[in-house]
């Protein structure tokens, strides 16, 4: 079967990003529940230890699945050319597996620092600033994420013939980035509760939104450099969530705070469904989304989840939107699909209207490549 013919790269990437921000837009609910039973810090160290696990788990199923079929072809009534001593390749196969762990190791530091920068603190910052924050100033702090990310990118591309991993007409999306957090504040409107006693919480917040948009662009550049590829994500992952349990593990002590461990039946499978579902399901998906769209695009990803949020908490409550609502539902829509429809030529530095889809051709490559070894 031709899966690229039966389902196109572009719809591919449309699937992945839109079933990330549901998911993400959902995770309020087990979220909410969960807090009930556990300190919130606690949860975050629970829930990045066990994505680690799950990650790492799956990792190592893949090495061991990897290394079974290298050996496949060298059975008893293989022959003698089929010796490693007597193959051209004898070599090869010594490099091919101390490759990886080269890698593996170069990759340490950056996703370690990025289950600081990208996870942690941003997690952190987020649980503190919720405390003073309206529920409806929470989402807007959020929602101006790809503005972030515009600024980051312009400031990392200024200068005379750059034509970094982001580069591109910046100032034709501000226009579109702008209506779409406008949007999103006429969804969250009803939410909305605004005053000088919120400019700490709120300040802490641009912080965690700074932060996650710093290591997006961060990732761009391992990405750029080659020393991150697609095949690497989910060892990349998983060393993020276990960087991001052990800081929050030391800033609970730090603070004083106790670990109960509490968890009933409810509770854990919570708990499993966060840290499977949403936290180590999304953030390879994330990240392989990372590879095709700039930045500033995929940062539209909190305005996708605020959507979803707020139509589920209608639903439960059985609230009628606002005519204000009902607009921003529409325009917010109408502005993602606008920017998704933009992507950087960076030869020329100019925004065409097509989504590049040839960075992703990087992970079925991997894997073939992994596969003949």
């Amino acid at each position: 079967m031709d899966f690229d013919r039966l389902l196109p790269m572009k719809w591919r990437v449309t699937a992945v990003y839109l079933a990330v921000g549901a998911i993400w837009g959902s995770a309020w609910i087990p979220n909410q529940t969960l807090s009930q039973s556990l300190p919130e810090l606690e949860v975050g160290v629970l829930r990045f230890g066990l994505a680690a696990i799950v990650l790492g788990v799956v990792v190592t199923l893949r090495h061991f699945g990897t290394s079974t079929k290298g050996k496949a072809g060298a059975g008893p009534g293989a022959g003698p050319d089929a010796r490693p001593d007597a193959r051209p390749d004898a070599g090869r196969s010594t490099q091919g597996q101390a490759a990886p762990a080269r890698s593996a190791l170069g990759l340490l530091f950056p996703s370690a620092l990025l289950g600081v920068t990208m996870l942690a603190l941003p997690y952190a910052l987020t649980v503190w600033a919720a405390e003073q924050l309206s529920a409806g100033v929470v989402a807007l702090c959020f929602a101006t994420m790809p503005l972030f990310l515009l600024f980051f990118a312009g400031a990392e591309n200024t200068g005379p013939g750059n034509t970094g991993p982001d580069r591109g007409d910046q100032g034709s999306a501000i226009p579109a980035v702008a209506l779409g957090i406008g949007g999103v504040a006429m969804v969250v409107a009803p939410g909305l509760s605004v005053s000088l006693l919120q400019a700490r919480g709120a300040a802490a917040l641009l912080l965690a939104v700074a932060l996650e948009g710093f290591s997006m662009i961060y990732t761009r550049r391992l990405y750029a450099s080659g020393r991150l590829k697609s095949g690497e994500i989910p060892a990349f992952s998983a060393i993020q969530f276990a960087s991001a349990s052990v800081f929050l593990a030391v800033l609970t002590v730090s603070t004083g705070q106790h670990f109960t461990f509490r968890l009933d039946e409810t509770a854990a499978l919570r708990l499993a469904t966060i840290a499977i579902v949403i936290s180590a399901g999304t953030l390879p998906l994330f990240y392989w989304l990372l590879q095709s769209m700039a930045a500033w695009q995929l940062g539209t990803l909190q305005w996708v989840a605020t959507l979803v949020a707020v139509g589920e908490a209608a639903l439960m409550i059985r609230v009628r939107p606002s005519l204000e609502g009902w607009i921003g539902a529409v325009l917010v829509p109408a502005c993602i699909a606008w920017i998704l429809s933009r992507t950087q030529n960076e030869t020329s530095g100019r925004v065409t209207p097509q989504i590049t889809i040839d960075t992703f051709s990087g992970l079925a490559a991997s894997d073939k490549d992994r596969d003949s070894r």
